[in-house]
């Protein structure tokens, strides 16, 4: 299980709140709002400052991507965006300007805990990156960057996606530069061997 989160949670369907506030806390979290609208959910987040917001995507009044940009606005945190089905077009908008991971319902407890302890993951690596940067929005070039960096040390080994953060985070500590600076070179020295 992931450490305790506070969590804003919205969708307009009453039976999946009702799942929300409830399956949440069983998993040792607080739900510290429920919003049936995207505009409840921006001031929701606003308001209770979350770890964490869980959204459906097709909201009444504003979508769930145009709400999560809205509360990145004023409080930068991970999200699950949250469908009935797959829409790639929604993903790409969000997984760009976001620390964003995508549930594709019926929601399962075990899938959802997967993906709460993955966006967490990805969340505190990203705090690594914001606390070297000027502002949020460097931060997210940044983090592009890095996951590029990660993809080609995961690709064709057995080494999982949080160790090579660790890797890349290593090699920047023992180098005394940014982290972005040893994802850099992770990059160039792939480019050179595929030249």
């Amino acid at each position: 299980m992931s450490r305790p989160l506070r969590i804003v949670a919205a969708d307009d369907d009453r039976a999946v709140q009702h799942m929300y506030a409830t399956m949440l806390p069983q998993m040792g979290h607080d739900v510290v709002a429920v919003a049936a609208t995207g505009d409840a959910l921006v001031k929701s987040c606003i308001e209770h400052k979350p770890d964490l917001a869980i959204t459906d995507i097709k909201m009444p009044d504003m979508e769930g991507v145009a709400a999560i940009h809205a509360i990145y606005a004023e409080h930068p945190l991970p999200v699950i965006l949250v469908s009935g089905f797959y829409n790639p077009e929604a993903w790409s908008a969000a997984v760009a300007e976001q620390v964003v991971e995508f549930l594709v319902k019926p929601i399962s407890r075990e899938l959802l805990e997967a993906k709460i302890v993955r966006v967490t993951r990805l969340w505190e690596e990203f705090g690594a990156l914001l606390r070297e940067s000027p502002s949020v929005r460097q931060a997210l070039r940044n983090r592009r960057l890095v996951e590029r960096a990660k993809t080609i040390l995961t690709r064709g080994s057995d080494l999982p996606e949080e160790q090579a953060f660790e890797q890349i985070y290593e090699s920047a500590l023992q180098q005394a530069q940014p982290i972005t600076t040893a994802a850099q070179r992770i990059i160039a020295a792939a480019e050179a061997t595929t030249m």
